[in-house]
C-alpha cells in the first residue's frame, strides 16, 4: 500500500501523556524527546502533559530544551490552540480500567473519550495516531469506533499499545540506566532508525508496531527468565523468616516481592494494533 500520510518534522505535533509520580516515566518520555530533537523536531512542536511534581519551564535535555511539562487538566485546552496536519500520541506513566490515571484511586484519570476529543480538537488535523504504553491500554482500543469519530470532518485514528489487559512491563535493558517501558523505547530505536519489516519496500507504521512488539517480547523473555530463577530463593527466604520468627513486616516484605514475580511470570503482554489499513498508509520520515 502506497503512503498517503507522511509524518514529517514540518507538519506533525508528538503528544506525550503521563499520569505518575514516578521519575522513571519522565525517563522515558526524556528519552523519546532527545530521538525527536536528534531528528529536527521543533521543540515547539512536542508537548508534554503529566502530573510530575515538577513544572519547569523549560528544562534542558544534553543541551537541547525540553518543552515545559503541563499538568494533564490543561490538555484540551492546550491542543485547541494548536494547529498540525498529523499528530502522533504517546501515552505512558500508569494505566487502569478507567484509562489513564496515577492509580486507582487517584482522582485524576484521562478517559478513551476524554483523549480522542482532545487530541480531535487540533485544528486542521487529518490524522492521528496513538501509541499507548501503560498497563491495560487495550482500554483505548476502537477509538475510531466512536459515532463522533466518524463524523465528517473528525480526523482518521489509529491506535496501537503495548498490551491488551495486563500490566505493561518496565525493565533495565538496552544499557538504560532505568526501569523502561519497554515498548516505549524500542518503538522510538524504530523512528530513529525506520525499518522495513514485511519488506514491501515501505517503513510504514506497521513495520514501527511490529518491531516494537517483537523486541519487547524478546527482552522480557530474559526478564522471565531471571525471575523464574530467582523464584526459588524468594520462597526459600520466607519460609526461613517464618522458622526463625521473622516480625510482619519483614513476612509481608517477603510474600510482596514473591506475588510481583508471580505477576511478571504470568503476564501475557500481547500487542494491539487497529485499523491496519490506515497503519499501512502511514510513514515517519524525520
Amino acid at each position: 500500500m502506497a503512503v498517503e500520510h507522511l509524518f514529517e518534522a514540518h507538519n506533525t505535533c508528538w503528544i506525550f501523556v503521563a499520569l505518575s509520580n514516578e521519575p522513571r516515566h519522565l525517563d522515558d518520555i526524556t528519552y523519546c524527546v532527545k530521538i525527536l530533537l536528534g531528528r529536527s523536531v521543533s521543540p515547539a512542536s512536542i508537548f508534554i502533559f503529566s502530573d510530575f511534581p515538577q513544572d519547569a519551564e523549560s528544562e534542558t535535555v544534553d543541551g537541547d530544551v525540553r518543552p515545559k511539562v503541563r499538568h494533564p487538566s490543561s490538555l484540551k485546552e492546550t491542543l485547541d490552540l494548536t494547529s498540525f496536519e498529523y499528530a502522533f500520541v504517546v501515552c505512558g506513566g500508569h494505566g487502569t480500567i478507567r484509562g489513564l490515571q496515577g492509580d486507582e484511586e487517584a482522582e485524576t484519570f484521562i478517559s478513551p473519550h476524554a483523549l480522542r476529543k482532545a487530541v480531535a480538537s487540533i485544528r486542521g488535523l487529518k490524522v492521528a495516531a496513538l501509541c499507548f504504553c501503560q498497563c491495560y491500554a487495550g482500554v483505548f482500543n476502537h477509538l475510531d469506533s466512536h459515532e463522533a469519530a466518524r463524523a465528517e470532518g473528525a480526523p482518521m485514528l489509529v491506535s496501537f499499545g503495548a498490551t491488551i489487559f495486563y500490566p505493561s512491563l518496565s525493565a533495565r535493558a538496552g544499557g538504560l540506566g532505568w526501569s523502561a517501558n519497554l515498548f516505549q523505547e524500542n518503538f522510538f530505536k524504530w523512528i530513529a532508525n525506520p525499518v522495513d519489516i514485511d519488506g514491501d519496500g515501505i517503513a510504514n507504521l506497521i513495520d514501527g508496531y511490529k518491531y516494537a512488539g517483537a523486541d519487547t517480547i524478546k527482552e522480557l523473555q530474559w526478564v522471565w527468565a531471571d525471575v523464574f530463577a530467582e523464584l526459588p530463593s524468594h520462597v526459600a527466604a520466607l519460609e526461613a523468616a517464618k522458622i526463625s520468627g521473622g516480625d510482619e513486616a519483614e513476612l509481608t516484605a517477603l510474600q510482596a516481592t514473591i506475588d510481583e514475580a508471580h505477576s511478571v511470570l504470568y503476564n501475557i503482554q500481547e500487542p494491539w494494533l487497529s485499523n491496519p489499513p490506515l497503519a499501512a498508509a502511514i510513514a515517519i520520515s524525520l
